[in-house]
């Protein structure tokens, strides 16, 4: 089978660790869990639908990991039923759409 071109600027590292979301405009914080990341941008696992061109706030709590902590405003570019991709990382519960994000800038 012939892959597709790759169009990503920067590689994906597979992981499954927790995550936690604010919209730009919000207080509330939701969990999220992160199953691939790069430099430009991640797709996370979230419970709810988020438009695409939504800013987040989003915090990575990598535990054992070896990524680094960190917190990023980011952008949604995607959001589409999770099918086939539900997980939970210790008490995030299984979420149900697979949102891509454009980091902006880390923070």
């Amino acid at each position: 089978m012939i892959e597709p071109q790759e169009r990503r600027c920067y590689p994906r590292m597979t992981t499954e660790c927790g995550a936690s979301y604010r919209r730009a405009e919000a207080h509330d914080v939701c969990a999220a869990v992160i199953r691939n990341i790069s430099a430009g941008g991640m797709l996370i696992l979230a419970e709810e639908e988020l438009e695409t061109g939504a800013m987040l706030e989003l915090r990575v709590a990598p535990g054992q990991l070896s990524i680094p902590v960190m917190s990023a405003m980011v952008e949604v570019v995607r959001s589409v039923p999770a099918s086939g991709l539900e997980t939970s990382v210790g008490d995030i519960p299984a979420p149900g759409y697979a949102v891509g994000v454009r980091v902006l800038s880390v923070i």
